[in-house]
């Protein structure tokens, strides 16, 4: 953030607000602001980079679709999806003009959209959406790619609001698959697909096998040193045995997440954690 914004100030006193330059420097910011969770900043310093590429480019180029992408994405993380499908939708129908539909951007554009008419509770549309990000990012990079993954992932959980499990385990499995292939098993997102293969065995009534791909899952987290989520996942584990009537081992589960999220600095982790305890 410290060089961003000295990058930022040189820019703005060598070239003035209106500056293609200028406008990536706030556009960096914004994005910076936005990874530490100052949604607000962000939205500030995005839309201040959205302003001046519009002056400067028109509305039909792709720094514009960029931006328009980003400040939607910010309004989503503030929790207005109206207003992030608005710019979102704004980013699809640059980038569909300039790039056609088989593009990597295109296909982002989709996914972001789909995913905020499923935040919108919209999941017919949503699926619509993620399946033709889906589409595009198969027939750009082949099954053994990271985006294709995140569309098999995304379009299973939508096929799961509509009570649809085994579609949603197909789906999320061959994100399993990829990750696997890709990056090994010690990484995050091979241990967020374990769990989520783990999540919709439990929606299918198999317990045994919802504990062990969330034991998995755990493992993973714990030998990657993320503790964030190996706190979140002793609780899943702990739920996963509560749900197969095992709640002696259950209780050890919420007790031990109660003390990682107490690590944390979690305090309200902790005492929920406390409360899922039935002795």
């Amino acid at each position: 953030m410290e060089y961003e914004e000295k990058a930022l100030d040189i820019r703005l006193s060598l070239f003035g607000e209106n500056h293609p330059d200028v406008a990536t420097s706030y556009n960096s910011v914004g994005l910076t602001y936005g990874r530490l969770g100052e949604h607000k900043k962000a939205l500030e310093y995005e839309e201040k980079a959205l302003d001046i590429r519009l002056s400067l480019f028109g509305e039909n180029h792709p720094d514009v679709a960029t931006s328009y992408n980003n400040v939607g994405l910010t309004y989503g993380s503030l929790g207005n999806h109206k207003n992030a499908l608005e710019y979102e939708e704004k980013a699809l129908d640059i980038r569909l003009s300039l790039f056609g539909e088989t593009h990597p951007d295109v296909a982002t554009s989709y996914n972001n959209v789909g995913l905020t008419y499923g935040s919108l509770g919209n999941h017919k549309k949503a699926l619509e959406y993620k399946e033709k990000a889906l589409s595009i990012r198969l027939s750009l990079f082949g099954e053994n790619h990271p985006d294709v993954a995140i569309s098999y992932n995304n379009v299973g959980a939508t096929l799961g609001k509509f009570g649809e499990y085994k579609k949603e385990l197909e789906y999320e499995e061959k994100a399993l698959k990829i990750w696997l292939s890709l990056f090994g098993e010690n990484h995050p997102h091979v241990a967020k697909a374990f769990n989520n293969v783990g999540a919709t065995y439990g929606k299918l009534g198999d317990r045994q096998k919802e504990i062990e791909l969330r034991k998995k899952a755990l493992n993973i987290a714990i030998r990657i040193g993320d503790a964030n989520s190996a706190a979140t996942l002793y609780n899943r584990v702990g739920r996963a045995y509560k749900s197969a009537g095992q709640q002696e081992i259950a209780n050890d589960y919420f007790r031990t997440a109660a003390e990682k999220f107490r690590e944390l600095g979690n305090e309200a982790q902790a005492e929920a954690n406390l409360k899922e305890i039935n002795e």
